[in-house]
């Protein structure tokens, strides 16, 4: 009897080695991560299906504008659109930014940005999740950064906003944000009257301040043609981006390298359905108007 009391006894007091402690940690531990990821998997699930929710429920609003709007007698002219032109009743989340292509007062095609998620619509096949990506840069966002120091600032006045100047806090437009890097253009003209082959020059010259490590250029058809989201451009796709476009002497021109004339205006003509630079225009007047565009890494806007 008094054997058997002292191994009840033995057992009672028996504790956890360290070793057993540390495994129980280590399942414990691979339970809750197991839950955590599933739960975060149930998160993101419902998430993108409120947001592509939200972008159906935009183009069925937006359609439902045009066709109100035509009825009223006001014809939306076919062209693509940046989403912030539109102001519709809808549930759901609106798209924070993104465009809409039109044609006969009906959307025919559209690129929408909600929440964190990218979506691609055609009239053909609908709305479908291109990818998740958090942008916090849309196309056209003011960004304050010093070239120079390679910071974000916060000591902009309008007065460092005037021609030729390079030096100090700048006041940039972000476009064309990836996950790591944005492109930043500069909010004005740092060279006027210049020649073509120059701007490379121009560009080396004006900046020769800034840090040796930034992506410097001007900004290319190519990417306004990304920007808007289309292979072809008209008169009515460019003017909806107005942060593409610098005032010269009370006339509007386009920020990237201009012209003093041109077919549609501002430098650029239209051929083949492709937006390109009135070359003749630059052989005979020069080109006015160099706005320089950088590539930098996000981390420096987030600190």
């Amino acid at each position: 009897m008094f054997i058997k009391n002292e191994i009840i006894n033995k057992l009672k007091n028996k504790g956890f080695t360290l070793i057993e402690l540390l495994a129980v940690i280590v399942v414990l531990s691979i339970i809750a991560l197991i839950g955590y990821s599933s739960i975060g998997n149930v998160i993101n699930v419902s998430k993108q299906k409120a947001a592509t929710e939200s972008a159906r429920n935009y183009i069925k609003a937006l359609d439902l504008k045009l066709v109100s709007d035509m009825a009223s007698g006001v014809n939306t002219t076919d062209g693509i659109y940046a989403v912030e032109a539109f102001e519709v009743a809808m549930e759901g989340t609106n798209p924070t930014s993104g465009t809409v292509e039109i044609a006969n007062s009906k959307v025919i095609k559209a690129t929408l940005i909600v929440d964190e998620f990218q979506f691609q619509y055609d009239i053909a096949t609908g709305v479908t999740i291109l990818e998740q990506e958090i942008r916090n840069y849309p196309n056209g966002t003011v960004v304050f950064f010093n070239p120079t120091t390679m910071q974000k600032c916060n000591d902009y006045v309008n007065g460092n906003s005037v021609s030729y100047n390079v030096a100090g806090c700048l006041k940039w437009y972000a476009y064309l944000e990836t996950s790591t890097t944005v492109n930043l253009l500069l909010d004005h003209n740092i060279d006027e009257n210049i020649e073509f082959w120059s701007i490379d020059f121009s560009l080396d010259y004006q900046t020769q301040d800034w840090n040796s490590s930034l992506q410097k250029s001007v900004i290319s058809v190519y990417d306004v043609l990304k920007i808007i989201n289309s292979s072809t451009v008209t008169t009515t796709s460019l003017t909806d981006y107005s942060w593409l476009y610098v005032n010269i002497n009370g006339g509007i021109y386009p920020g990237y390298w201009t012209s003093t004339a041109s077919d549609i205006g501002g430098g650029w003509a239209i051929a083949d359905g492709k937006l390109i630079p009135t070359t003749d225009n630059y052989k005979q007047d020069g080109w006015r108007g160099v706005r320089p565009t950088i590539t930098i890494n996000k981390s420096l806007l987030n600190s």
